[in-house]
């Protein structure tokens, strides 16, 4: 930590450079940058401005439906690891199980996953990375997947159907005819229209 007061002391464009390079994790970042001029240069300076992501104490993370490299949940589950990484992921929950929905079909782990988003990798870095690692998919399969992910529905398993109906009554939502990213988004809209 020495190491980086002094650059933080001296001059902090060289440890934007280096957050930027990916050397820095986010939390040495948050650190440096920890004043309002300071955040400003680090801004200033970063070379990846989508890093930080989506701050989900203000606003929801994408939809499961929305696809990234062909891949349904990855732009959510993004959206998640960074909110965790940068301290404002809300009451959302990051390696949760429907993370592990798009991890199992690709084989990876949530910390592998999180270990690369950290490094400052953009979505298009990030789907590439899930692209190369795990079990290789084509992209047929990983059509197939997602359309598949698209019509999953928690009440059709008897072990889950009593959450799910609970989950959705005070939506006013049929669990038996809401697939699960339909229930998510609603809850999503729901809820940070509550707190607006």
């Amino acid at each position: 930590m020495a190491d980086l007061r002094l650059i933080q002391a001296r001059c902090i464009a060289p440890a934007a450079l280096l957050l930027s390079s990916g050397l820095l994790s986010p939390r040495a970042t948050a650190w440096l940058c920890n004043s309002p001029a300071k955040r400003e240069r680090c801004s200033e300076y970063s070379l990846k401005s989508d890093f930080r992501g989506k701050d989900l104490t203000k606003e929801p993370p994408r939809s499961p439906k929305t696809r990234v490299g062909g891949y349904a949940i990855l732009g959510r589950t993004i959206d998640k690891c960074r909110a965790l990484l940068w301290g404002n992921i809300g009451e959302y929950h990051f390696d949760c199980p429907l993370d592990n929905m798009l991890f199992g079909f690709k084989g990876i782990k949530g910390d592998d996953f999180k270990a690369f988003v950290e490094t400052g990798a953009s979505d298009d870095e990030i789907a590439k990375w899930v692209d190369r690692n795990g079990t290789p998919k084509s992209e047929e399969k990983k059509r197939a997947w997602s359309e598949e992910m698209l019509k999953v529905n928690p009440y059709q398993d008897p072990e889950k159907r009593d959450w799910y109906v609970e989950q959705l009554q005070p939506l006013g939502l049929d669990p038996k005819t809401t697939p699960l990213f339909d229930w998510l988004e609603t809850d999503d809209k729901v809820s940070y229209k509550k707190a607006a």
